[in-house]
């Protein structure tokens, strides 16, 4: 698989990142909807350079647009002729040559891009509740096909089960992570009315909110997670069953590859898919919980501030807590008993923090008393012998230097090449020698006394091997009447 930076110029991402990137990104956007898309009304993939030109235009009449060329005529006509420089430069659209004639076009990989960031934007799932019916049924048709149904079938509708399941899981996850921003950005809001608005905006009105109350209702996702995990336990391993998925998986992939793909292979993919889906449906209860979590925080926030601003009354205060009520009141009347669970006592004395009891420390009679077994103290024993062999310092240095001359030295002098290392102490005082002989303050410092004693010298830049190591050449020499 290709990485992301490589199917990608390394210029595509700067009008996103000046001052006028909101409006580039608008634009890109727009563009891409007009004549790009899927559902663009126009048949050839590329469009004339005057098009774009004016599509830009027009799109600059009704943004707030900071010239950045300071050199050029502030116009519409001159700003819209740089962005259009602009988005050819750094690789958004490109130039289609066919003899004479030029025109414009947005490369594949280009749309994947602006699709994705579309997506990001727009974060709605819309059918939060709708995509298990579709793993559901598709089970279904895999355990029980009709006559028309072929293999590549199958294999398709197992795929999709799969890709369903996964985007179940990520809304889920995205709605928790949603939901936390929402709480954090309400913290770092003091005005009341920018709290207002974050939470009507991006919350009531947002898909979050109909999202929670579908996942808290009784058509929340989950409704037919034991149904699906038996169908799945089906596929998985009752034989005949299991076989004829497996041979729909070889033959959709020879279809693909035009190779052989192995029962074994295809039996280990489906193993795979079937993890994933199971993964999903078992680990329901988890996905709830962090949902509930950052649901709660945010209900916290709401109700902390409520309280803190009824200390200076305003129309503003009394709106808010009004349509907080009104919500709760709407809600129980549909299917839905409580759209809003967190907020139970919305009344301005009730809305203090309870706090929770913990439990007294109690400390157990035998533990004082528990011997350690001998198999751990002599593992421990161990453990700090291995570590203190590892470890040296100033004393230690000076002993083995004291040893090393006393059966090495040769006129007060030895070299690198000369010194034997033949045990892990010897070699971690090499090591140390060998860095003082770099001029390092905060070394030679910790090494004072040794300094006295001994004089460490580079006494060449190339490397040189040694017995266990590559490394610079260095010299000690013993100061005499020391």
């Amino acid at each position: 698989m290709s990485h992301f930076f490589n199917l990608y110029p390394d210029t595509i991402f700067f009008p996103l990142a000046g001052e006028n990137r909101r409006a580039y990104l608008d634009i890109i956007v727009s563009m891409h909807s007009k004549f790009f898309s899927e559902s663009s009304e126009f048949i050839d993939t590329s469009i004339p350079i005057p098009r774009i030109k004016a599509f830009i235009e027009e799109a600059l009449q009704e943004d707030n647009w900071n010239t950045e060329d300071k050199n050029e005529e502030d116009t519409i006509k001159s700003q819209a002729i740089y962005v259009y420089n602009r988005l050819l430069e750094t690789g958004w659209l490109n130039i289609r040559k066919d003899g004479i004639k030029q025109d414009i076009y947005m490369s594949s990989k280009v749309s994947m891009l602006v699709d994705f960031i579309e997506n990001i934007q727009l974060y709605s799932s819309g059918e939060i509740g709708g995509g298990v019916l579709s793993i559901r049924n598709n089970l279904e048709s895999i355990l029980s096909p009709r006559s028309r149904t072929s293999a590549t079938d199958i294999s398709q509708m197992l795929d999709q089960v799969v890709q369903d399941t996964q985007s179940l899981g990520k809304t889920m996850k995205n709605l928790a992570l949603h939901l936390t921003d929402i709480s954090q950005d309400f913290r770092r809001f003091t005005k009341l009315d920018e709290k207002m608005t974050l939470f009507f905006e991006g919350f009531i009105k947002n898909s979050s909110f109909s999202d929670y109350n579908l996942i808290k209702g009784q058509h929340h996702p989950f409704r037919f997670k034991s149904e699906i995990l038996d169908m799945l336990y089906l596929i998985e391993y009752e034989a005949e069953t299991t076989q004829r998925v497996v041979n729909s998986i070889q033959e959709h992939n020879k279809l693909k590859t035009a190779q052989d793909f192995p029962y074994e292979k295809a039996l280990e993919n489906l193993k795979n898919k079937a993890r994933v889906i199971r993964n999903i449906f078992e680990n329901t209860e988890h996905l709830i919980e962090k949902i509930d979590t950052s649901h709660a925080r945010l209900g916290r926030q709401v109700n902390e501030s409520i309280k803190y601003h009824s200390r200076t009354p305003s129309s503003a205060i009394n709106d808010f807590e009004s349509l907080l009520k009104t919500i709760k009141a709407i809600g129980v009347k549909g299917t839905i008993s409580n759209p809003l669970p967190v907020y139970p006592l919305i009344s301005l004395e009730l809305v203090a923090r309870i706090p929770k009891k913990r439990k007294p420390i109690t400390q157990r009679k035998s533990t004082i008393k528990t011997q350690i077994p001998e198999e751990v103290i002599r593992q421990k024993e161990e453990k700090r012998l291995a570590l203190e062999r590892r470890t040296i310092n100033q004393e230690k240095l000076t002993i083995w230097l004291d040893e090393l001359f006393s059966q090495h030295g040769v006129l007060g002098q030895i070299h690198s090449i000369d010194i034997p290392v033949s045990t892990i102490e010897d070699f971690v005082a090499f090591t140390v020698c060998r860095r003082l002989g770099i001029e390092d303050e905060k070394l030679h410092r910790s090494y004072s006394d040794t300094f006295k004693q001994y004089r460490f010298t580079l006494t060449g830049d190339d490397l040189i091997e040694h017995e266990h190591t590559f490394c610079q050449p260095f010299s000690i020499v013993k100061i005499f009447g020391s």
